[in-house]
C-alpha cells in the first residue's frame, strides 16, 4: 500500500517511483483490488492523487500503475497550473501522455471564462482542451456555442467551428469558424458571418467585434441592413453604443423604399438619428418612372426624420443629370416630402435648349417630372435661336411652368426684359427681333419658341427687322451663355464630381446635423 493513507491521515507513504512522470495516490479511504481490472488497485473516498504539478480530486479511482494511467469517478476535479480548473462524472488521465479525457457534466475553465461540454479531451503539453460534440463558453456576458471547439485557457483564446453562435446583450453573432479572446472579449471571424441586433442585420466575412466596447471592425465585402435602408462597403466599423459608423471603398448606402442610393470611397452614418454622409467621388443614382437622376458632389448627406420626412443634400461641385434636364450649383438641397430640388451658389439648369440661372434656384417635381420652378434673384432664361443669336428673359424673379420637362409659361417680376426672334411660319426664316422691358412680363413658349410676351406697367418695346440687328451683338446685360459646362451624359456629370473631390474632411458630421430654413453660407471667394 505504499503512498497512500487510510482515514484522513495527515501524509503519505513514500514511493520509489519518479514523480515528475509517474502518477501518485496521495490520499484515500480505502484500497481494494478489482476482478473486473486484475492491473489496477481501486481507491475510494475523498481521493488525491498528483501527477508533476496537477493535482487529481475525486470519489473513486482505478489505479494502473504499470501503465501510469488512473480512471476517476464521480466528483472529478483536476486542478492544474495557472488556475486552470476542469470538473466532470468521470475521466480517464494517461500520466505518459498527459492526456485527460473527460465525460459527462464537464466544466473547464481559467477562473474568468467556462466553457461546458458533454465530452472533452485535454491536452496539458500543448495546454488546450477539445470538444467534439458540442460545448458552451461563458464569459461575462458572452455566451459562444458551436459543434467543435479549443480552448487554450492560458492564453485565453478558443476556436470555434461549425454552427457558431456568439450572443450578448447587444448583439448575436453566427458563423462557421470564430476565434475569441476571453480577456479581451474580441470575436475574430474569417467566414462568412451574419450579426443581427434590435436595429438591424449584417453579413461580413472577415472582421472584428469588441464585445465590450460593442464595436465592430469588418474588413471584407460588407452589408449591413435595417428597414431603412442597406449599408455595402469594403471596410465597416460600427459602435452600438453611439449607433456611429464608418464605411470606406466602395461605398454604397441603397434607401429600402428604392428612393436616392448614393455611392463613394467614404462614409459615416448615425444608424439612430438616420444621418449619413458619402464623400470621395461621391454619386447619387434616383430611379425615377421615366427617368434616371444623377447627383454628383465632394459630399452627398442624407437626414430622416420620418419616413415622410427625409432630406437630401450635395454640397461643393455639384452636378446632376436627367436626360431632359442637368444643372450644377454650389449645393443643393433635395426635399423630398415637398418634391422639391433647391440650387444655391451659382446654380445652373439645362432643359431642352434654354440655359436657366438665377442666386436661387427652386424646381417642384411632380410625377418625377418637373413641375414648376422659381428663380430668385438675377434670373436669367437662355436658349439658342440657330445662328443669329439667343432669345432672352431677364428680372429679378422668375416663376416658370413645365410641361413634359420644357417651358410652358413664364412669369417675370422686377426689371423684367426680354430679346427673342420671331420666325415666318411658312419659310422658317426669321424676320424681326423683338426687344421690351417692364415692370411684370407674362411669356408663353411651345417646342422651346417664344409665342406670347405680354408686358405689365412701364412697358418699353421695340421691334426691329433682323436685316437690321443681324451683325449686332443683341444680348441683355449679364448674359452669359455656359453650354460647355453642360453635362452630356451620365458620365460626364460622375465625371466632374471626381475631377473636383475634396478632402474628407470637407464637411464634418456636426456641422450637418443642423437643420435652417436659410439658404447656405457660401464663400463667395472659393473657387
Amino acid at each position: 500500500m505504499t503512498g497512500i493513507w487510510f482515514s484522513g491521515l495527515s501524509q503519505p507513504l513514500t514511493s520509489d517511483q519518479d514523480s515528475t512522470k509517474k502518477i501518485k495516490i496521495l490520499q484515500a479511504r480505502s484500497l481494494s483490488f478489482s476482478k473486473e481490472k486484475l492491473d489496477a488497485q481501486k481507491f475510494k473516498g475523498d481521493v488525491i492523487i498528483q501527477h508533476d504539478s496537477t493535482l487529481i480530486y475525486c470519489d473513486s479511482v482505478y489505479f494502473f500503475d504499470k501503465d501510469n494511467r488512473i480512471e476517476a469517478y464521480s466528483n472529478v476535479r483536476i486542478v492544474m497550473p495557472d488556475s486552470v480548473v476542469m470538473v466532470c462524472d468521470r475521466m480517464d488521465y494517461d500520466g505518459t501522455t498527459r492526456i485527460a479525457d473527460a465525460f459527462r457534466n464537464i466544466t473547464l475553465t481559467d477562473g474568468e471564462a467556462i466553457l461546458e461540454t458533454s465530452r472533452l479531451s485535454y491536452f496539458r503539453n500543448e495546454t488546450y482542451g477539445e470538444y467534439r460534440n458540442g460545448g458552451t463558453l461563458y464569459n461575462g456576458d458572452d455566451t459562444l456555442t458551436s459543434k467543435l471547439g479549443y480552448f487554450y485557457p492560458n492564453d485565453d483564446m478558443a476556436y470555434f467551428r461549425k454552427d457558431v453562435v456568439l450572443w450578448n446583450p447587444d448583439y448575436r453573432l453566427e458563423t462557421d469558424t470564430l476565434g475569441y479572446n476571453t480577456k479581451d472579449k474580441v470575436a475574430l471571424f474569417m467566414t462568412e458571418t451574419f450579426i443581427t441586433n434590435k436595429d438591424g442585420e449584417l453579413t461580413t466575412k472577415q472582421g472584428e467585434y469588441h464585445t465590450e466596447s460593442n464595436e465592430l471592425f469588418l474588413f471584407s465585402r460588407n452589408e449591413l441592413q435595417n428597414e431603412d435602408y442597406k449599408v455595402v462597403a469594403e471596410n465597416l466599423n460600427f459602435d452600438n453604443k453611439t449607433s456611429i459608423g464608418v464605411a470606406k471603398k466602395d461605398v454604397v448606402i441603397e434607401p429600402k423604399d428604392s428612393s436616392m442610393t448614393i455611392t463613394g470611397q467614404y462614409g459615416w452614418f448615425n444608424q439612430e438619428d438616420k444621418i449619413s454622409f458619402v464623400t470621395d467621388t461621391a454619386v447619387a443614382v434616383q430611379y425615377l418612372d421615366d427617368d434616371t437622376l444623377y447627383v454628383t458632389a465632394d459630399t452627398l448627406y442624407t437626414l430622416e426624420d420620418s419616413a415622410e420626412h427625409r432630406t437630401f443634400k450635395a454640397f461643393y461641385h455639384v452636378y446632376f443629370f436627367m436626360n431632359d434636364m442637368q444643372g450644377q450649383a454650389d449645393s443643393m438641397i433635395y426635399r423630398y416630402s415637398d418634391s422639391l430640388i433647391e440650387l444655391y451658389g451659382n446654380p445652373m439648369i439645362w432643359a431642352d435648349s434654354s440655359q436657366i440661372s438665377a442666386d436661387t434656384i427652386r424646381l417642384y417635381l411632380a410625377n418625377d417630372k418637373a413641375d414648376s420652378m422659381s428663380l430668385s434673384k438675377n434670373a436669367f432664361v437662355i436658349s439658342l435661336a440657330d445662328s443669329v443669336g439667343f432669345n432672352q428673359i431677364k428680372g429679378r424673379n422668375i416663376q416658370a411652368r413645365f410641361q413634359d420637362n420644357s417651358l410652358r409659361h413664364l412669369h417675370v417680376t422686377g426689371n423684367a426684359e426680354t430679346i427673342y426672334f420671331g420666325k415666318d411660319e411658312e419659310t422658317g426664316g426669321y424676320l424681326a427681333m423683338s426687344q421690351s422691358s417692364s415692370q411684370e412680363m407674362d411669356i408663353f413658349m411651345e417646342n422651346n419658341q417664344v409665342v406670347k410676351v405680354k408686358n405689365i406697367k412701364d412697358v418699353q418695346a421695340v421691334l426691329e427687322p433682323y436685316w437690321k440687328i443681324m451683325y449686332e451683338t443683341n444680348q441683355l446685360g449679364g448674359v452669359n451663355w455656359r453650354y460647355e459646362e453642360r453635362p452630356q451624359k451620365p458620365e460626364s456629370a460622375k465625371a466632374f464630381g471626381m475631377k473636383y473631390a475634396m478632402p474628407l474632411a470637407v464637411m464634418k458630421p456636426a456641422e450637418m446635423t443642423e437643420e435652417s430654413e436659410e439658404e447656405p453660407m457660401l464663400d463667395e471667394n472659393k473657387p
